[in-house]
């Protein structure tokens, strides 16, 4: 999404001009300096594409599993979310949102799983800010009847399992309201930080954020 928030702080954090790609197949080989191709945004939108496609594409032996697969959705696309369960392709609407960011995109989608009657939610991913989101939110989701959320991060010997919903309560309900405005103030994919996150962390963020608010 052009001239966003993200477009900006994308434009501070590169270092190299983007390279852009004609197209990008299953047989395109991967560039040589791939900090080179993630700067271009029409890169990404095609690789999107290609896994969206992908995804759907793949045969499922499980016939308990269903994958369901979005994407940004601009207002000039017309390429549907969709999910697929023992070959029976369908769309579903309530998840075309105009989220940018595939981090924020994962909360709709959990949402989604819980109203289907999912109790456990597995996260893969290694992103601080995917961290913050889902501590943020766990209040709402387990309102919505999810018992556990897991993130899962590192792979090999360094794999883990982190558990969300246990975290969520050492951390205490007035600091997880106040988390996501923390992260965003220092420093997170969509801005760039007015102070670090130790000083935010031990200025007593959960009094101060909610005085300024309620003057």
């Amino acid at each position: 999404m052009e001239k966003s928030l993200k477009d900006s702080e994308r434009q501070q954090r590169e270092r190299k001009s983007p390279i852009e790609l004609h197209e990008v197949s299953g047989e395109t080989p991967l560039p040589c300096e791939m900090d080179r191709f993630w700067p271009s945004s029409a890169n990404k939108v095609k690789l999107e594409s290609l896994i969206y496609k992908e995804a759907l594409e793949q045969k499922w032996t499980s016939p308990s599993v269903e994958i369901v697969v979005s994407h940004f959705c601009g207002p000039d696309d017309s390429i549907p979310c969709s999910s697929k369960k023992q070959e029976v392709t369908s769309q579903v609407p309530e998840l075309e949102v105009s989220l940018e960011e595939a981090d924020m995109r994962c909360i709709p989608h959990m949402m989604h799983a819980v109203n289907q009657g999912n109790k456990r939610i597995v996260v893969l991913s290694t992103d601080t800010d995917v961290f913050v989101l889902l501590v943020y939110y766990w209040r709402e989701l387990k309102t919505e009847g999810l018992e556990k959320l897991w993130m899962k991060a590192g792979v090999g010997n360094s794999m883990r399992f982190i558990p969300i919903h246990i975290l969520s309560l050492r951390i205490g309900p007035d600091l997880c309201k106040v988390l996501q405005s923390i992260h965003t103030l220092t420093g997170c994919d969509y801005t760039s930080e007015v102070g670090t996150k130790l000083a935010a962390l031990t200025a007593n963020p959960e009094i101060l954020i909610w005085e300024n608010l309620t003057r």
